[in-house]
């Protein structure tokens, strides 16, 4: 991956990370967490992975996360100085939870 983009995905992670902590208030013990963000080399799109905790109320905070994608594009256009900022997909990363259920598969 070129120097250029590697910046640019941690850079969007970092200020993402920021907007959502910022801007949505959850309730006492929800973890809201940006694993990983994937740039696409034209930088027409980037794709942002969310994991959050506790899983029992992950998918109805992912849906308000979506809802305002719009909104957050806004705030990290103002926040990021590049040309133009690519378009976010948010995508439920659900790789901690499948682990955490293997790994009670092996303690029984």
């Amino acid at each position: 991956m070129p120097k250029r983009l590697e910046r640019i995905n941690e850079l969007i992670q970092r200020e993402i990370g920021k907007i959502i902590f910022h801007e949505l208030e959850f309730s006492e013990g929800v973890l809201v967490t940006v694993t990983k963000v994937e740039t696409s080399g034209d930088f027409e799109k980037t794709k942002i992975w969310i994991s959050i905790f506790p899983e029992k109320i992950s998918e109805k905070i992912f849906q308000v996360i979506n809802r305002k994608k719009g909104y957050f594009q806004k705030l990290l256009s103002e926040k990021l100085l590049i040309y133009r900022v690519p378009k976010i997909e948010f995508i439920l990363d659900r790789t901690e939870v499948e682990a955490q259920k293997i790994e009670e598969i092996f303690k029984k």
